[in-house]
């Protein structure tokens, strides 16, 4: 039977040679080869693809040489592919001889042998290959880079980054994705920036290789890539992040792999865990993730937070300057000292966000800190409207304060209200009633003791 199909190899039906060549590879007959071999030869051709693929199939090293000679000659594409898919098949037999077409002076003949060797796997090649990532053609150091890819030595993270780095944008691809494949954490930086570059599959291709290396760096940097402007790598960089998985046993880690994946219901949970990862956040460029971050703050109502809540009112955008103001209120009197500190900011429109947070707040502790910013506000330009504004917001929080609070108020604070005199300031006239009155009652108080 072997002998048979060898023979119909020589038939001068083309389809029936085919038919020989998949019948004998599919058998794996070492003794096929010979006769395999000697139809590559064949002028008449037609299935010299079927014939190569055979040979692959059968495995034997004695057909190393002979498809070596299809790489080293000007075949058709698709023959070179089979050629060397049947050399990968082959395996070790084949590496000394395709690691010499590296060096051929033809850019094929070297993509081709690059091709193969990183399908057959061998660390052994991955020395030459690298030496070919300077390769002159665009083709070749792609072919490269993703063979070193697919040998899966860490050896070659370092030179493949390098690439990376580098000016062509489609060896630059090649080199993203197989640092993808080996899975290098020392590479994040140089995905993290391929990923916000302006060439859009080169990001699309580093936001694959980001989510392949996994863990929080890798996804704090598909975070950034979400925030770019193009639809496509947005949408790219928003499905690798639901696709994360950040397991861990520690509480700081899954809130803050929540976070990246914008589940803030998730964060929450962690309770004050939560913090850090939210305050991380709070520096996205994406204003609605800004404002999730600062509404969880605010949930946690502890004091640790207050620093970035009041950084935050001097957020761009407003729906996060309110939110921030009302996380204050809520979080209360662990919150006065900062909105105090923060009424001596040069920024009047800070100083206002600082007094209507007071206000609401409602602290008596906070009065003498609200009277010395009107002193302040009043000493503005009379066209500085932002200072009026601030020093109008300082009254109305004093004026909340002392209808609730007058008796808590401290007398320092009392006797600064009635010695100011701020007759152009709306309302301010009513609080400094309230301080004579509370003065005056406690001075009858003091006599009557």
């Amino acid at each position: 039977m072997l002998w048979w199909t060898i023979q119909k190899l020589k038939s001068s039906d083309w389809e029936v040679r085919a038919g020989a060549a998949r019948t004998l590879g599919e058998a794996g007959e070492s003794k096929a080869v010979p006769g395999l071999i000697r139809a590559l030869e064949d002028p008449v051709g037609g299935e010299r693809q079927g014939i190569i693929e055979a040979l692959g199939a059968i495995g034997d090293p004695a057909a190393v040489k002979a498809l070596i000679s299809i790489l080293a000659s000007d075949a058709e594409p698709l023959e070179c592919k089979a050629a060397a898919d049947a050399l990968a098949k082959i395996g070790s037999p084949s590496l000394d001889p395709l690691i010499g077409l590296l060096a051929s002076e033809d850019k094929n003949r070297r993509r081709w042998a690059a091709y193969a060797l990183g399908r057959i796997k061998d660390s052994r090649a991955m020395n030459p290959l690298i030496e070919r990532l300077e390769d002159p053609r665009s083709d070749v150091r792609q072919a490269v880079a993703r063979a070193l890819g697919e040998l899966g030595n860490p050896g070659a993270a370092k030179p493949l980054m390098k690439i990376a780095a580098g000016r062509d944008p489609e060896t630059r691809r090649a080199a993203v994705e197989a640092l993808g494949i080996l899975g290098s954490a020392e590479s994040l930086d140089v995905l993290g920036s391929a990923a916000l570059d302006t060439n859009e599959p080169l990001q699309l291709a580093a936001i694959q290789a980001l989510k392949n290396i996994g863990g929080l760096k890798a996804g704090g940097k598909v975070r950034f890539a979400l925030e770019t402007g193009k639809k496509a790598v947005r949408e790219a960089a928003a499905a690798a992040l639901a696709s994360m998985r950040f397991e861990s046993d520690s509480a700081n880690d899954r809130a803050a792999g929540a976070v990246l994946r914008g589940d803030f219901a998730a964060a929450l949970r962690e309770g004050p865990a939560a913090a850090d990862a939210l305050v991380s956040a709070l520096k996205s460029r994406d204003a609605s993730h800004r404002l999730k971050a600062v509404c969880t703050l605010g949930s946690l109502r502890s004091e640790q937070v207050v620093p970035p809540l009041l950084a935050a009112l001097d957020d761009y955008d407003r729906a996060v300057q309110d939110a921030a103001a009302a996380a204050l209120s809520g979080i209360g009197t662990a919150a006065v000292s900062g909105l105090a500190a923060l009424l001596e900011s040069e920024r009047a429109s800070l100083r206002r966000f600082a007094a209507n947070t007071l206000q609401n707040i409602g602290d008596p502790g906070s009065a003498a800190a609200l009277v010395e910013s009107v002193a302040a506000s009043r000493r503005a330009p009379a066209d500085d409207l932002e200072s009026r504004a601030a020093a109008d917001a300082a009254a109305k929080a004093l004026i909340t304060i002392m209808s609730k609070s007058a008796a808590a108020t401290p007398a320092e604070a009392l006797q600064r209200i009635v010695a100011l005199a701020a007759p152009a300031l709306a309302g301010w006239s009513d609080v400094q009633d309230l301080a004579r009155r509370e003065l005056n009652r406690r001075g009858t108080g003091e006599e009557r003791s």
